[in-house]
């Protein structure tokens, strides 16, 4: 599997689209726990993420938190801890930002 890219704090879109042109292959999956998954219902976010058809997924534990599980975009996987450790178990590296 390739690299899984675990990112656990509040991003603009133009700091993703940033740090992916940089940091990110087209196929690696991105992962949002914690603060990072309120991003998700942040104008630009999303739709970049659907764009560039980047594999993602958030945290169902985080989203429940928040309030905001059902307003994240169905592309977007919602995943318990037990799919995040074995997304982060199958991965070749895992890179936090």
């Amino acid at each position: 599997m390739a690299n899984l890219h675990l990112i656990s704090q509040a991003i603009s879109p133009d700091s993703l689209k940033s740090a992916f042109s940089r940091y990110v292959s087209t196929q690696e999956p991105l992962l949002f726990i914690g603060e990072s998954v309120a991003s998700l219902l942040e104008q630009g976010v999303a739709e970049f993420l659907k764009q560039e058809n980047i594999p993602s997924y958030a945290l169902v534990a985080d989203c429940q938190l928040r309030g905001i599980a059902s307003q994240i975009p169905s592309f977007i996987s919602q995943i318990n801890d037990a799919q995040m450790v074995n997304l982060i178990a199958n991965a070749k590296q895992t890179i936090s930002w």
